[in-house]
């Protein structure tokens, strides 16, 4: 799903939200709040790189994003959202 952004430019989209839903599960044994998540697709591929450093990925989201927006080469500009704290691997 592509979302159109309005703002003061010409065009902007995001490819989708990163999460669908999010259920509270409880507190697991070392009293971490765990929680079941349904991502959307391109949310679990960004997932899987940010949080869990598969760089396998990255081709995989790639393909995706060529798949979803056409003319990609006539953007001006692509803005990443920035990240909230320094990782090892940091998309964007």
């Amino acid at each position: 799903m592509k979302i159109t952004i309005d703002g003061n430019w010409k065009k902007g989209i995001a490819l989708d939200f990163h999460s669908i839903s999010s259920t509270y599960l409880g507190v697991d044994e070392q009293g971490h709040d765990q929680y079941e998540t349904v991502r959307s697709d391109i949310g679990e591929l960004i997932y899987q790189l940010k949080y869990q450093q598969n760089t396998a990925v990255v081709s995989a989201i790639i393909r995706y994003i060529n798949r979803k927006v056409k003319g990609l080469s006539s953007f001006d500009y692509i803005i990443p959202t920035p990240p909230s704290k320094i990782r090892k691997i940091q998309p964007g």
